[in-house]
């Protein structure tokens, strides 16, 4: 949970984390996605 919470401050969509995806526009949608492959995959691009 460390890696997805890390992913989400990063991108700055931290107050996303507890939002349901029917919630979010269409631009934040995209950026929860691309934060969830970052933590899912573990890239090294948070650093």
């Amino acid at each position: 949970m460390a890696i997805a919470a890390q992913a989400l401050e990063t991108l700055g969509l931290s107050d996303y984390a507890l939002r349901f995806l029917d919630e979010l526009s269409g631009g934040e949608l995209q950026k929860v996605i691309i934060a969830r492959e970052v933590a899912k995959n573990d890239y090294n691009v948070l650093e």
